[in-house]
């Protein structure tokens, strides 16, 4: 155990949305040029987007990048799809865990530095390569649908801290208190299953979060079309979905920052007393409160 600094660092080079998050038993300044000057590949020095003392620097990273893990770009490099200001509340938050554990329960920021705000483009793989698991096609009336009950499953601490991260990206387009974020997984009968389908979602807004010029409406568009990407594929929205703001080719590579192939949304449809069979719905808009839901038709 090795008390030192978790730090955020940030590289110019690599957009706003992109930051390195790890430990050092030097200071943070010595550490982020230490990483450049060992780094031929870079070409602009790292900036401090932030640091916090921490009595376990080790497990502290190693619970952080737990935490993250969806986010992770490359599993042999510590750098993450985060915005700063959410990496910051994790980093504090998870420095502050440990400290209390281990009897130090000083303030752990050491010092905040301005993050970068320079708008970047991106670019996205197509995935048309995947196939539409079309089965039992229905459309269907999102009013049509019940809810599971609260607490049909129970979540973990670790699920808790993940579904925290996402509510903290999204909550401008799905407000709620924490508890109310909590209570809507656990009405799933797999939290895990939907909570890698928000994380990302949340990875793939983070991604398009970047470019600082688009509007209220077009964020909320974006939310939209990233909700329907989770459930289908980017040639059946482009065929089917007529409410876009966006000319054909930005929603294509809207579509396309979402990573996972489409797990259309099912329910258990009961016609009869018979034993219920499960049918695939894509519904044309996929309103964020019954998005990735379980229940039954009425």
């Amino acid at each position: 155990m090795a008390c030192g600094y978790l730090y955020i660092l940030q590289n110019k080079s690599f957009g706003p949305f992109v930051v390195k998050i790890g430990f050092t038993t030097l200071t943070p300044d010595a550490r982020a040029k230490q990483i450049f000057s060992g780094a031929t590949g870079v070409p602009e020095p790292f900036d401090i987007a932030y640091a916090c003392h921490v009595e376990d620097c080790q497990r502290a990273e190693n619970l952080i990048h737990q935490r993250l893990a969806t986010y992770r770009i490359h599993q042999r490099r510590e750098f993450f799809q985060m915005s700063p200001k959410v990496a910051q509340q994790i980093v504090y938050s998870v420095c502050r865990e440990v400290n209390g554990e281990l009897g130090a329960n000083h303030e752990p920021i050491v010092f905040i530095h301005d993050t970068i705000s320079e708008e970047r483009n991106w670019n996205a793989s197509d995935d048309s390569h995947w196939e539409e698991p079309l089965g039992n096609v229905l459309e269907i009336d999102p009013a049509m649908l019940n809810q599971s009950p609260i607490g049909t499953s129970t979540l973990t601490k670790e699920q808790k801290e993940r579904i925290g991260i996402v509510k903290a990206i999204l909550e401008e387009f799905y407000p709620g208190t924490k508890e109310e974020w909590h209570a809507s997984f656990t009405r799933d009968t797999n939290p895990e299953h939907e909570l890698r389908i928000w994380e990302h979602i949340a990875k793939a807004f983070l991604k398009i979060d970047q470019i600082t010029y688009f509007s209220d409406e077009q964020r909320k568009e974006v939310y939209v079309l990233l909700l329907l990407r989770s459930g289908s594929s980017t040639k059946h929205i482009l065929r089917t979905y007529g409410g876009t703001i966006f000319a054909e080719a930005t929603m294509k590579a809207i579509l396309n920052t979402y990573e996972l192939p489409p797990i259309p949304v099912r329910v258990r449809y009961e016609p009869s007393k018979k034993k219920p069979n499960k049918i695939t719905i894509y519904p044309k808009i996929l309103d964020s409160t019954i998005s990735q839901i379980y229940g039954n038709l009425k």
